[in-house]
C-alpha cells in the first residue's frame, strides 16, 4: 500500500503540465491479459474492452476515461478433483488521465489512476470466498504512439495497471493494447473584439529626383536599393527590401490545426491588413524536414489555408488573401533539433498592391 501511495503521489506532482487534444472525445477498443496476485489462484487469463475518453481543456488532468473490460472462462491454477471452475469476469472504471512529451514528436507516454468495480460470475462456485465481487482502486503507466500521416489522427496505446481490490487486498496485474480514434474535432475559437493602437506610419522613401533612377519601381532609388530586383508592387522597407511580417502561428507536428494560443498573431495579422488596405497579402506556409517532401508541401499549404480561414473569420475580405506552401524549402533553424523543428513550422505573411 505504501508502494501505491508513493506512486500515486508521483502522478499528482507532476500533473500540473500538458498539451490540450485537438478533438473533444476518444474511444479505444483494447485487448490483453491479466496476471492475478495474492490468493485469487486464477490462471493468467486474456481480456477486451472498450474505453471512451473525455479530452479535458483548462485542467490539471487531460482527459477523464470511463471503460469497460470482459474476461471469460478465467481457470483456477489448483483445481480440486472431479471440478474445472471458470469464471466470467467483468470490470467497469473511470480514469483520470495525464499526459506527457517525449524527445520524439510522435511518442507520449501517460499516467492514470481511477476506481472501478469488478463482477465475477463463477457459477456453481459462485461463493468462492477468493473470488468475491468487489470495488477496486487502480493506478498505471502507458504510452500513446501516433500513427505518421494517419488521416485520422489514429494512435497506438499500450498501458499496464495495478488494480488492487477494496476487499481483502486482492490484486491484479492488467495489461492492454488498443487504437485510440479520436472523436469530434474542436473548432478554432471565435476571436475576441481586439483593440489596437494605430501604428506607426509605414517608412517610405522620399521620391527620388527625376535624374536619379528607381529600376524596380519600389519607391527606394537604386543608389539606395540593397534589394534592386523586388517583384512589382510589394511592400518594401527603406532599403528597398521586402517586408516579411513573421506571424508567430508554430505548429505541432504533422498537424494543421491553429491552437488557441496563437489567436493573438491572428489577431495582429488581421491588424496588418486593415493598415494597408490598399494591398493584398500571400500567406506562406512552412514544415520542418520530418515526412517527404511531398507529404510536407501539402501540410505546409493546408496550414497556410489555415491561417487564411482564421484572419477571413475576423473580418478580412477572402479577395484580398492568397497562399502558397513552402514545404520544408526555407527553414529558418536546425532541423537537427526538436526546437529548431518547432521554429520551422511557421507561417509568414507579405504584402502586395
Amino acid at each position: 500500500m505504501k508502494k501505491t501511495l508513493v506512486s500515486l503521489s508521483l502522478i499528482a506532482s507532476t500533473a500540473l503540465f500538458g498539451a490540450n487534444s485537438a478533438y473533444n472525445y476518444e474511444i479505444t477498443p483494447t485487448v490483453g491479459g491479466t496476471h492475478s496476485e495474492g490468493n485469487l489462484d486464477l490462471e493468467e487469463y486474456f481480456n477486451y474492452g472498450l474505453r471512451f475518453g473525455i479530452n479535458m481543456d483548462s485542467t490539471i488532468v487531460d482527459q477523464i476515461e470511463l471503460g469497460f473490460e470482459k474476461s471469460s472462462d478465467a481457470e483456477l491454477e489448483d483445481n480440486l478433483p472431479g471440478q474445472n471452475p471458470q469464471y466470467d469476469i467483468e470490470r467497469y472504471f473511470i480514469n483520470a488521465v495525464k499526459m506527457y512529451d517525449t524527445s520524439i514528436d510522435a511518442l507520449k507516454f501517460y499516467g492514470l489512476a481511477g476506481i472501478g468495480y469488478e463482477d465475477i460470475d463463477g457459477g456453481q462456485f459462485a461463493e468462492d470466498p477468493n473470488n468475491d465481487d468487489a470495488g477496486f482502486f487502480q493506478y498505471g503507466l502507458g504510452f500513446q504512439y501516433s500513427i505518421p500521416e494517419c488521416d485520422y489522427d489514429l494512435a497506438i496505446k499500450t498501458e499496464v495497471r495495478h488494480a488492487i481490490k477494496f476487499d481483502h487486498g486482492e490484486n491484479n496485474m492488467i495489461y492492454t493494447i488498443g487504437l485510440a480514434i479520436p472523436l469530434g474535432k474542436k473548432p478554432v475559437a471565435a476571436p475576441a473584439p481586439v483593440v489596437v493602437p494605430e501604428p506607426a506610419p509605414a517608412p517610405v522613401a522620399p521620391p527620388a529626383p527625376a535624374p536619379v533612377l528607381d529600376g524596380d519601381n519600389d519607391g527606394v532609388i537604386d543608389a539606395n536599393d540593397k534589394c534592386p530586383t523586388t517583384p512589382p508592387g510589394v511592400l518594401v522597407d527603406a532599403d528597398g527590401c521586402t517586408i516579411i511580417h513573421k506571424i508567430k502561428v508554430n505548429f505541432d507536428s504533422d498537424k494543421s490545426a491553429i491552437k488557441p494560443e496563437f489567436q493573438g498573431e491572428i489577431d495582429k495579422a488581421t491588424q496588418i491588413m486593415n493598415d494597408y488596405k490598399g494591398y493584398n497579402a500571400t500567406i506562406s506556409g512552412h514544415t520542418d524536414s520530418t515526412a517527404s517532401d511531398a507529404y510536407n508541401q501539402k501540410l505546409s499549404e493546408r496550414r497556410a489555408v489555415a491561417v487564411k480561414n482564421a484572419i477571413v473569420a475576423n473580418g478580412i475580405s477572402d479577395a484580398r488573401l492568397n497562399t502558397e506552401g513552402l514545404g520544408e524549402s526555407q527553414p529558418v533553424a536546425d532541423n537537427a533539433t526538436k526546437e529548431g523543428r518547432y521554429e520551422n513550422r511557421r507561417i509568414e505573411l507579405t504584402l502586395q498592391k
